[in-house]
């Protein structure tokens, strides 16, 4: 059944499921940019850590496990690594 999707929706079967299918979603994505509701996400681009890359500015990155910017910390990579052992 996924395979037909697929193939259903790349073809673009001509019998209106397809485009109205589409259309409600680009009127429903239309409706959560007018609400001020799409979020965009931003490309990090550098390790995650205390502070991150974004844009090219330095950031504080509050968002993510790692927001104390503790993962690359050698006492923890070290109390990690014993762990498993």
């Amino acid at each position: 059944m996924v395979g037909d999707l697929t193939i259903f929706i790349l073809t673009g079967a001509h019998d209106g499921r397809r485009n109205s299918f589409v259309d409600r979603l680009r009127d429903e994505l239309a409706e959560i940019e007018a609400a001020d509701t799409y979020k965009r996400e931003r490309v990090i681009m550098s390790p995650q850590g205390a502070e991150i890359s974004v844009g090219g500015d330095a950031v504080l990155n509050f968002c993510a496990n790692n927001y104390l910017g503790l993962s690359h910390n050698p006492a923890v990579e070290q109390a990690a690594a014993d762990t498993l052992k």
